[in-house]
């Protein structure tokens, strides 16, 4: 997964370069997470990443995640604005993604 298919998924504009740094380190680890997660390094045959469609989404979502301001549930403003954050139910959701892709490891 490249950069330009992270902002794609997240419908962010490929031409805005503000939060690219930001956007490459977050990719970066969510994919090291869903690796460690799954117990595969999801490299084809040359080596190469590629993620499978529900991977990549999780991936998303948790790029997602680090966009947010930490242990915030709620803010409302004036009863017209309100925004809620991440919770431990947002991970459960990557998870529930991830899911199909975990591999059994025994020791």
């Amino acid at each position: 997964m490249e950069l330009n298919d992270l902002k794609r998924r997240m419908n962010k504009s490929l031409e805005e370069h503000s939060k690219d740094d930001f956007y490459r380190y977050a990719l970066k680890d969510a994919i090291d997470y869903v690796q460690t997660k799954c117990h595969q390094d999801f490299k084809n045959s040359e080596g190469i990443i590629t993620l499978p469609g529900g991977v990549k989404r999780a991936v998303v979502k948790l790029v997602k995640l680090a966009e947010q301001k930490p242990n915030v549930q709620a803010i409302s403003i004036s009863g017209a604005v309100s925004e809620s954050y991440f919770s431990s139910s947002d991970y459960d959701v990557v998870k529930f993604d991830l899911k199909p892709y975990i591999k059994a490891v025994f020791f």
